[in-house]
């Protein structure tokens, strides 16, 4: 039986049989500052202060770098970070025992560190989209519904009558939630189905199809013999966390297609007493 996965991946990518493209994500403790320095991307994750879009960025921004500091840390003139050693404990995403901690980001080399939130950080550090990586694909695979396509009616169907066409799949996938690194993640998708008849017929939808009388995917054949008919769904699918911010999963669509043949036959009408 084959199944088409969903993948729950680095910067929770969808994918099909194709590694994602991401920028590299390096994670470094600097013992001496104790601070977390991220280059790449970073979780902010629900116990996060900071606005919506910056909490967008901590996962799609490929060029920014980042770093988690003491709540009491701050920047000279020359923007070297000195410390102290009070923190604040709060309760992180885990449910754990963490550390209040001040998140900063800059977008280059040359520029320079901005204060973007503040955010429960636990003893492990920040999570990263790498360790979500490490972590998703070991735990979670979610299972697309299979395209099956049937029509009414089935298999021998009349010339210039019309026949209706069945993905059987739902018109949404989801909400999916699962739990990463101690995240709550949800995932939601949505199809649309493209239907193409040998006779150059196309219908793009974003209904599944239900058959004899109110569906409203239907085609008629005008001549006999063998038809060919090709359904391609193609799912598009977003991401969040429990905050209100939903992100849409980068890269490519995740597309199911199959073919199927049906045969038609010209009728004739008998007068019969």
């Amino acid at each position: 039986m084959q199944f088409i996965k969903i993948l729950l991946s680095t910067s929770l990518l969808i994918s099909l049989n194709m590694s994602p493209a991401l920028a590299e994500v390096n994670v470094e403790a600097n013992q001496e500052t104790q601070s977390y320095e991220i280059s790449g991307q970073i979780i902010l994750d629900d116990t996060f202060s900071g606005s919506e879009s910056t909490q967008v960025q901590g996962v799609t921004c490929e060029g920014c770098a980042w770093l988690v500091t003491d709540v009491c840390y701050v920047f000279d003139q020359n923007y070297v970070i000195t410390s102290c050693t009070p923190y604040t404990q709060c309760q992180t995403v885990q449910d754990t025992l963490g550390e209040r901690k001040k998140v900063w980001r800059k977008f280059g080399e040359d520029e320079p560190w901005l204060l973007v939130g503040m955010m429960c950080v636990g003893p492990k550090g920040p999570s990263t989209p790498q360790t979500l990586t490490n972590t998703l694909t070991e735990q979670t695979t979610e299972y697309l519904p299979r395209l099956l396509p049937t029509t009414q009616p089935a298999n021998h169907v009349l010339v210039n009558t019309d026949v209706f066409f069945l993905s059987n799949q739902p018109n949404f996938f989801g909400p999916k939630s699962v739990v990463v690194t101690g995240i709550p993640v949800t995932l939601t998708a949505s199809p649309t189905w493209t239907w193409k008849f040998s006779d150059g017929t196309v219908i793009n939808t974003t209904e599944a199809g239900v058959g004899f009388p109110d569906g409203k995917i239907k085609h008629s054949f005008g001549t006999k013999g063998l038809q060919t008919i090709t359904v391609t769904t193609t799912w598009n699918a977003s991401w969040k966390t429990n905050s209100k911010v939903s992100i849409p999963v980068p890269g490519k669509s995740l597309i199911q297609s199959t073919t199927f043949t049906l045969i038609s036959h010209e009728a004739q009408g008998v007068l019969t007493r």
